[in-house]
């Protein structure tokens, strides 16, 4: 298969946030003395043969290479399109948001080999998801919200692929729960009532959750049990981003 990453690195914040990172933009936030986007950009160029689109505002163009630029268009899942437009070659793709700098070529790089794993072909859209105690032992400052399964409990995050088809198809599903993204009981409630019974007994098993994401996605869903605890550490708050400031030189 010949893979892609888009790293969605559009909007703007504004108040504190913008505050206390120095600009309106996170993929621009300083992190270990370069934007953190940067970060970002190395750990995908570190994997041969994996094509990347950074889609971002002008000043994100301006620190990331040109070849893999693609100018913002609208709201994050637009700017996914407009990065899947720019990887027509691609017939699986990664998406990962603009401001996860911890994120690991290693991390990556297991991510596509268990996507690998799984015989893909057709329509299929998947997760990353990390066990709570690997991230609350790695980030212990950091508190998190979990979702209670039979084999434990685990941290959603920005980790994420597809099928370039199957992406665009889905495009207003994905906005919707991108929304809900740091919201699991949300998102569990997506499921449905019957689904949100079983979750609330902590009943359902990684193949209950990927059974019932396929019957909303109309697609095969396969969600990774095993993402590193980096993959779930984003900010969207000034605490958050103090954290990675105070973690980052951890995970060099």
């Amino acid at each position: 298969m010949k893979w892609g990453v888009v790293v969605a690195a559009g909007g703007r914040e504004e108040g504190d946030l913008a505050t206390a990172m120095g600009t309106p933009f996170k993929p621009m936030a300083p992190v270990g003395g370069k934007p953190a986007i940067c970060w970002m950009v190395e750990a995908v160029q570190a994997l041969p043969q994996i094509e990347l689109a950074v889609v971002g505002p002008l000043e994100v163009g301006a620190v990331v290479p040109a070849k893999a630029y693609v100018p913002e268009v609208g709201s994050a899942v637009q700017n996914l399109m407009a990065g899947l437009d720019s990887l027509k070659d691609c017939n699986a793709i990664v998406v990962l948001p603009g401001d996860s700098p911890l994120i690991r070529p290693e991390s990556l790089e297991n991510y596509i080999q268990y996507l690998q794993s799984r015989a893909l072909a057709g329509d299929w859209i998947s997760a990353g998801i990390c066990p709570a105690s690997a991230f609350r032992s790695r980030y212990p400052e950091c508190p998190a919200s979990g979702i209670h399964l039979k084999e434990g409990e685990f941290i959603s995050g920005g980790l994420y692929a597809g099928a370039p088809a199957t992406l665009r198809r889905l495009e207003a599903i994905l906005a919707e729960f991108r929304a809900l993204r740091k919201n699991p009981i949300a998102m569990v409630r997506k499921l449905g009532f019957i689904a949100l019974g079983v979750f609330a007994l902590r009943q359902a098993s990684l193949g209950f959750a990927e059974y019932h994401l396929a019957r909303i996605f109309e697609s095969r869903a396969l969600i990774w049990p095993e993402a590193g605890p980096e993959t779930c550490f984003d900010f969207d708050t000034p605490e958050e981003y103090a954290a990675i400031l105070r973690y980052f030189p951890q995970t060099l």
